[in-house]
């Protein structure tokens, strides 16, 4: 039985890393986790890309986040893409979660350009530019393709939000939500966009059934 995090940035701790590595072969994730490797290797940057984390949905998710790009702490840190990742954006995640009454079986975490586009020393992300989403194009393609549970994409900042046709046309009878993305630089900028981003969540989960708690 996978005990789940009741507590975000749990990821920082190097025994729940590793613990966590070990279960990426489990039925729901496996799938995800050749992709993942696939993805490594067929890089542009040869540099990193994350695996899907298996305390969410996997195959099974019915929600899809989506973000920009793998960021530091997920490719020199944990190794997943994850909401329990020790940072500010991944704990942002974890909250909105935890008030709009998403399981984490409900969702899987990704980036519309899969690999790490950062610095050398994998210290400070840069920006996905247009040739990085053109070249990230199939393979979400492909991703989407495995994922048969699928009813939501939450398309997480603008930079993932220039993949809504390309989402649109591959699979058409998805929901997408459009949200904030959930870095501290965003949240911080304006104070409304915190509940936003929140409001936008709830929404995905309405979705699929869920509610928050009450």
């Amino acid at each position: 039985m996978i005990l789940l995090s009741t507590v975000p940035r749990t990821l920082g701790d190097p025994a729940v890393r590793a613990a966590r590595m070990e279960l990426l072969d489990l039925p729901h994730i496996a799938p995800l986790t050749q992709f993942a490797l696939r993805l490594a290797e067929a890089s542009p940057t040869g540099d990193g890309v994350p695996f899907f984390d298996p305390h969410d949905g996997g195959i099974n998710a019915r929600i899809l986040m989506l973000a920009e790009a793998p960021g530091p702490a997920a490719v020199g840190k944990s190794g997943f893409i994850s909401c329990d990742n020790p940072d500010a954006t991944a704990a942002n995640t974890w909250h909105a979660y935890a008030a709009a009454g998403i399981e984490r079986t409900d969702i899987v975490r990704w980036n519309a350009v899969p690999w790490y586009i950062g610095s050398e020393g994998r210290t400070k992300i840069r920006a996905a530019n247009r040739k990085d989403l053109i070249e990230a194009e199939p393979h979400l393609r492909e991703l989407l393709s495995l994922l048969q549970n699928l009813r939501v994409v939450v398309l997480c900042g603008r930079k993932s939000q220039r993949m809504d046709p390309v989402i649109r046309q591959a699979a058409p009878q998805l929901h997408i939500v459009r949200a904030w993305h959930p870095s501290p630089v965003c949240m911080n900028r304006f104070p409304t966009r915190r509940a936003e981003f929140f409001a936008q969540i709830a929404q995905a989960a309405r979705l699929i059934g869920r509610e928050a708690a009450t």
